[in-house]
């Protein structure tokens, strides 16, 4: 299978606008999911011995649900889009995708001893799923994700 690459500018604001593109992008990865189950070739997420785990340092692969069936793991975006697109099509409920995000002070940087610190500091983006009663499940977090990332 043919592999695309996007590039996605983020905004350089720092309000709550700034991953409009990653939530619009998610919705995208989320409906060729959703087109997957249709077709029937990716079993349900928590059926599919599938467990979280974060790409190397400098990575950020945003796959699809038969990527992730096959290879046996997916980072955050992968799980979340994966089982809104489930709860879509395998049990009919309107579920969407959501980014929770926090800035990370350069001092803070410092502190946990990351190997870069940029200027400006950084921000910890988190991919989850909420439900229409405004319930947030994180399939990060059932498929092995240790710490918070909210």
């Amino acid at each position: 299978m043919t592999s695309l690459q996007f590039n996605i500018q983020l905004p350089k604001t720092t309000g709550k606008w700034r991953f409009t593109p990653l939530l619009i992008a998610l919705e995208c990865l989320t409906r060729i999911n959703q087109w997957q189950f249709r077709r029937g070739i990716v079993p349900p997420l928590m059926s599919a011995g599938v467990r979280y785990q974060e790409e190397p340092p400098g990575r950020e692969d945003w796959d699809d649900a038969v990527t992730v069936a096959n290879r046996g793991w997916g980072d955050c975006e992968d799980l979340a889009a994966y089982l809104c697109a489930e709860l879509r099509e395998l049990h009919g409920i309107a579920a969407e995708c959501v980014i929770k995000f926090r800035h990370i002070s350069p001092e803070e940087i410092r502190a946990k001893n990351y190997p870069v610190t940029p200027r400006d500091g950084i921000f910890l983006v988190h991919c989850m799923v909420r439900a229409p009663n405004g319930r947030i499940i994180d399939p990060s977090k059932l498929l092995g994700m240790k710490g918070e990332y909210y």
